[in-house]
């Protein structure tokens, strides 16, 4: 077959634009650190990577849903322990209060602590966690319990007759802490706090009118049963923290399994880069020096 000089340039250029080409995408990966820039450098590595992406992200939302989950807890449980350490001293006084010894300007006295132990019940009843009441079930822009402005503490208990409403809902507020599962993260008022509050109202109103000591000594019975219920609350919400630090670390694990499967993947070794860079720049060089000498030839025959 003749070769002629067309086809001598016509390789040339060829083999020029190959390594031209090679020599830039070894330039693009040295730079950015990636086997590939475009879909079309790795269709598969790229369909890859976008799969690993996806795993990322849901983790990194589990981990935010697991994060506002538990904080929603922590602060359930830090007012849980709060009323606690309320109806502990509450029935503290009410067996004091029982003592015989006690006269009832005695009683009258002590029925402004349980004053304040009942105020501070409410309060603890609407904790907030940043702007949202977090005992108000789904209602959380809704402060749960609000003091009954048509309490009338002479009424013989009518229906209506209690010294606070409960304002919220009772909706359940749910995380979703992985593809399958989702967890109740909330307590309302009215379960939670309402009874107890309405128990301390009604012994301060006893106190108050110097009541015996045998109708105080009657409290402490529903003050124990307000917490036990307390504690049995406190150890579910605490369950459920301990369960979410164990989910946690496990996406916290997940997730950097994932990225470090994702780096392997897509990343470039930089040794090999820098070499195979270093190779190409010689060939390079090379086919300029080679199409040199096949292009000036031509060119003199041209003068010529």
């Amino acid at each position: 077959m003749r070769i002629t000089d067309n086809m001598m340039v016509g390789n040339m250029l060829e083999n020029l634009r190959n390594n031209k080409e090679k020599l830039n995408k070894l330039n693009q990966q040295l730079s950015s650190g990636k086997q590939f820039n475009e879909p079309s450098d790795d269709p598969i590595k790229v369909t890859t990577s976008m799969d690993f992406d996806t795993k990322i992200n849901n983790y990194e939302q589990y981990q935010k849903d697991v994060n506002n989950a538990k904080s929603f807890l922590q602060t359930t449980e830090n007012a849980l322990g709060d009323s606690g350490k309320v109806l502990q001293r509450a029935n503290e006084l009410a067996i004091y209060s029982a003592n015989d010894t006690l006269n009832s300007e005695d009683r009258k006295s002590m029925a402004e602590e349980i004053k304040q132990l009942r105020n501070e019940l409410i309060s603890i009843g609407n904790s907030k966690l940043g702007q949202d009441y977090i005992f108000s079930g789904q209602a959380t822009n809704q402060k749960p319990l609000e003091v009954n402005t048509t309490y009338d503490s002479t009424a013989t208990n009518p229906p209506d007759n209690q010294y606070v409403n409960y304002k919220g809902d009772h909706n359940r507020i749910l995380r979703k802490i992985s593809d399958d599962d989702k967890m109740k993260v909330n307590l309302n008022a009215d379960n939670a706090f309402k009874d107890n509050i309405e128990t301390l109202n009604n012994m301060y109103e006893d106190l108050k009118n110097g009541e015996s000591g045998e109708k105080i000594a009657s409290y402490t019975t529903k003050l124990q049963d307000g917490m036990n219920e307390n504690t049995s609350m406190r150890a579910e919400v605490g369950a459920k923290i301990n369960r979410l630090d164990l989910i946690d670390n496990r996406i916290d694990e997940n997730l950097l399994n994932t990225k470090r499967l994702k780096s392997k993947n897509e990343d470039v070794d930089l040794a090999k880069v820098v070499t195979d860079l270093k190779m190409s720049e010689n060939v390079y060089q090379a086919s300029l020096s080679s199409a040199s000498r096949i292009i000036q030839p031509s060119l003199v025959d041209f003068l010529k």
